[in-house]
């Protein structure tokens, strides 16, 4: 039966006709048929909406009467009210008022685009109207022209809390479909990626989106297919709008790019915020904190597109053109700040490193800046280099150097005099000169005098919170500071147990000092999580004192963005919780914009999420705000080789070994690289020996000695020969094991029993103490394989995949699987070790096809027929990926 047939109108007639006399069928749109009506009970006109058929057999009729009556509570000039809903049969319905007018889609069709004024006050009413529902709870989740009505000129928004109550009350096949979450022309990146947790930025990218087209008169991404359409929301560019219409003001322009910013929290924290910024006539908006072209490319959801490989295509689609040196004209202001000179006691260097970081950290704050990491700035202490020289490695505009002078014969006078410049990097001419004695006690104020300067010469418009940031006094005891910035310098020294011990001492004392210091209560929290991180310390009391830390940041002040870092690393190193992580660290990126840690942290948790193409995201923003740090580098190009995209990471490898030549781990995985994409085992056991000729034997890792086992075998017994527990990173365990895998390879079948039998015995204890353990149920399981004991070593490694599945931990989870695979490559059950590879080489996982070839210990299964048909799959199976991989250049 046909929806807008006769036999429905009768039938829906028939079963409200004690409370509706309808009138006439109004129009059909994508969830619902309207029809006008009479409401009998109150004698006046209304519009009742019928869920269209097909949506009503998805979902459950009480839950979804339910939900939507939880908008019936919006009572605001700009939102349509809900007035009643119920079933009809087999139909179900809604009624709103029946508005005289148009809706603003009818309007675009007449007109193409709309007067500056009319567009501007709709685009804000809509914005009033979605703030008020938001603060209420309630996002629309389907913001679109067809669902604004105009009655006399003014913006009134319908259908609101429909999108979500279909979305609660329907299957998972429904919300797959788009219908009920979205209009694709709309629709925020968030909502492409199907996250759970959206909330009213998705509206607010939606209106943005619904701006440009009333500004322009066409939709800022348009597309044949809802393919293609999704690819623009993900990755391209932010369309300017004055090019196309050069009377559109400058702030109303940056207030629409900064709504629709790919990630949600660079968008306006509030709709009304965006409301107020495009009535702003004055305001200078910051855009969001990346260029356009670099933009975060969201999950993939995996019904749209097969395979992770071409996920991993469109990310690296969005950062074509990307350059290390070059980023693209627009995006905030880019300053750094250079490590101020101590001019006094050697003894007082920390303190002149603290002026310069607390200058940094206050500008990070500000939205419309873009300040590099102080971890890139601090190599060029005393560097002779030109400020042209600078900036352009830095990549910035502007910096800012300064001196720190005691002005007595030591520091004990308490009085110190800060110069400071901030400098043009492009012709070093000096901008703003700052030049200032003061007592110690007063090193805020200068920090902040020195921060607001800046921003009023580059005429950066501060909202309230920002100004405050700027200048915040985080405590009035100087003792405690100087203790806090030495807490600092040992922490930043090394990961030596003894200055993270020294770093936790200096932030006690703080504390203990002024216990409402709120940053040093941040940075205890984090050495304390640091410690168990490093595994110093793994009692359940220090993860105690880490979140009893937190807490007390926060409480001082929730608007401190160490404090929110500081969580979230209790939750993730601590817990590996990584769904009550990332909301901290998000909230810590969101109070300080320029915060290249928060944006590391939140990549390694999306990694570890198993959401690679967010993570990318979070590793370029933090390479773009740490550029001279290898950290964020060896991420991103870790990251690509994960998800198996060889060609992108091997850049991003080599920049991390040029900034750090002795960081063994990008070694490792150029080594790695080298065999998963060519089969290259020649070329790995080369990088594998450059690394050994520049790093030394007491820095390596077990890692790095399986590497050796692999790439170089001519040389296994050389090596063998100079294991010791305590050489090469190898403990007690992990020596006798990796010894038990060299005698193995070697042919020495008896030998390596005894080591994988010492090995079984300091394990079975380690597990007997620490079950939860996972990764001593894997090595236990190894030990097991090579004593020939099957039925112990599948249980052990089935175990340790139970404590830690791929859907916990998308990173080290499939690590596991593919120990479980070489184990019965071990125990002779090629079947078996077929399953298992062919799981692990199907997701995102360190394993290929040709590191499976390589590995000598798999001699026995290469030859066999599960292999030659577990490598026809995969080649398949890559096949399939390259042909729906987007052309190249798109």
């Amino acid at each position: 039966m046909n929806e807008t047939s006769p036999e429905l109108l009768d039938r829906l007639a028939s079963s409200l006709s004690d409370r509706y006399r309808i009138i006439r069928l109004v129009g059909e749109g994508g969830m619902a048929t309207v029809y006008s009506a009479d409401d009998l009970r109150h004698n006046r006109v209304v519009a009742v909406k019928v869920l269209r058929p097909e949506l009503t057999e998805g979902v459950g009729s009480e839950r979804f009467l339910r939900e939507i009556n939880t908008s019936a509570r919006l009572n605001h000039p700009h939102i349509l009210p809900l007035l009643d809903s119920g079933r009809a049969g087999d139909m179900l319905y809604y009624v709103m008022p029946f508005v005289e007018g148009e809706s603003l889609r009818d309007r675009l069709k007449r007109d193409g685009r709309l007067p500056l004024d009319d567009a501007t006050r709709v685009i804000a009413e809509i914005a009033d109207g979605l703030g008020y529902a938001h603060r209420a709870g309630i996002v629309h989740r389907d913001i679109k022209p067809e669902n604004v009505l105009l009655s006399s000129g003014h913006a009134v928004i319908t259908d609101f809390g429909i999108a979500r109550a279909l979305d609660q009350a329907g299957d998972s096949q429904l919300t797959r479909t788009g219908t009920a979450t979205g209009t694709p022309y709309y629709m925020s990146p968030e909502q492409w990626d199907s996250a759970p947790d959206i909330d009213g930025r998705s509206d607010q990218y939606a209106l943005g989106c619904m701006a440009h087209e009333m500004l322009i008169g066409q939709r800022p991404f348009a597309a044949p297919t809802n393919m293609a359409l999704m690819l623009q929301h993900l990755t391209a560019p932010i369309p300017g709008l004055r090019d196309a219409r050069p009377d559109v003001p400058e702030h109303v322009e940056a207030a629409i790019k900064r709504a629709m910013a790919k990630l949600p929290e660079e968008r306006f924290a509030t709709s009304d915020d965006f409301a107020s910024a495009l009535r702003s006539a004055t305001a200078h908006l910051p855009l969001p904190a990346a260029p356009p072209a670099v933009r975060r490319v969201p999950k993939i959801p995996a019904n749209a597109l097969k395979g992770v490989a071409v996920a991993v295509l469109l990310a690296v689609a969005a950062y074509a053109g990307f350059s290390m040196q070059n980023r693209g004209p627009s995006g905030p202001t880019r300053l750094a700040v250079l490590p101020f000179q101590n001019q006094g006691p050697s003894s007082e260097a920390y303190f002149a490193d603290g002026v310069s970081e607390e200058i940094t950290n206050r500008l990070a704050s500000v939205a419309s800046l873009t300040v590099i990491d102080r971890r890139s700035t601090a190599q060029y202490r005393g560097s002779p280099k030109t400020s042209r020289q600078i900036g352009d490695e830095l990549d910035v505009e502007y910096l800012i150097e300064g001196t720190v002078r005691w002005t007595g014969p030591s520091s004990t006078q308490n009085s110190v005099r800060v110069t400071a410049q901030l400098i043009r990097a492009s012709d070093g001419g000096v901008l703003l000169p700052y030049d200032t004695t003061a007592k110690v006690d007063d090193v805020f104020a200068i920090q902040a005098g020195i921060a607001e300067q800046v921003t009023e010469k580059l005429s950066v418009a501060l909202l309230q919170p920002e100004r405050q940031r700027l200048a915040i006094q985080h405590t009035e005891n100087i003792e405690a500071y100087r203790n806090y910035l030495q807490g600092n310098s040992a922490y930043d020294r090394s990961w030596a147990r003894a200055d993270v011990a020294s770093a936790l001492a200096f932030y006690k004392k703080a504390v203990e000092l002024d216990p409402n210091f709120a940053l040093a209560w941040a940075r205890l929290s984090r050495t304390h999580s640091w410690m168990n991180q490093l595994r110093y310390d793994l009692s359940a009391e220090r993860l105690v004192e880490a979140k009893s830390a937190a807490d007390r940041a926060i409480a001082l002040d929730p608007n401190l963005s160490d404090a929110h870092l500081a969580l979230g690393l209790y939750w993730y190193w601590g817990f590996n919780d990584y769904d009550r992580a990332l909301p901290e660290l998000l909230k810590a990126k969101q109070l300080q914009a320029s915060n290249a840690q928060a944006a590391l942290q939140i990549g390694n948790v999306r990694r570890r999420q198993g959401r690679f193409t967010d993570a990318i995201a979070s590793y370029r923003q933090s390479a773009d705000l740490n550029p001279r740090s290898h950290n964020a580098w060896f991420n991103l190009g870790e990251t690509l080789l994960y998800i198996r995209d060889y060609d992108q990471a091997a850049p991003f490898l080599r920049r991390a070994t040029e900034l750090a030549p002795d960081f063994l781990e990008a070694w490792i995985q150029h080594a790695r690289l080298a065999i998963n994409g060519r089969g290259d085992v020649a070329t790995a056991g080369q990088i594998i020996r450059t690394a050994e000729e520049r790093i030394p034997p007491t820095a390596w890792r077990p890692a790095m000695v399986e590497f050796v086992r692999i790439t170089r075998p001519q040389n296994l017994q050389e090596y063998l020969d100079r294991l010791r527990p305590g050489t090469y990173g190898l403990d007690s365990t992990n020596y006798h094991s990796v010894k038990g895998r060299y005698l193995a390879q070697l042919g020495r079948q008896a030998e390596a029993a005894v080591e994988f039998d010492s090995a079984r015995m300091v394990l079975e204890k380690m597990r007997d103490n620490q079950p939860a353990e996972a990764w001593i149920h894997a090595s236990l399981g190894t030990a097991y394989a090579g004593l020939n004991r099957p039925a112990d070593a599948v249980a052990a490694l089935q175990q340790a995949i139970r404590l830690l599945p791929v859907t916990r931990d998308a990173l080290d989870g499939p690590e596991l699987l593919a120990i479980l695979a070489s184990a019965y490559v071990t125990l002779g059950n090629a079947d078996s070790a077929a399953v298992y590879f062919d799981r692990v080489l199907s997701i995102p996982s360190w394993l290929s096809i040709n590191l499976v070839k390589a590995d000598p210990l798999n001699a026995s299964f290469i030859g066999t027929p599960q292999f030659q048909a577990l490598a026809t799959k995969v080649s398949a199976r890559e096949s399939a990926r390259a042909r729906a991989a987007p052309p190249s250049g798109q």
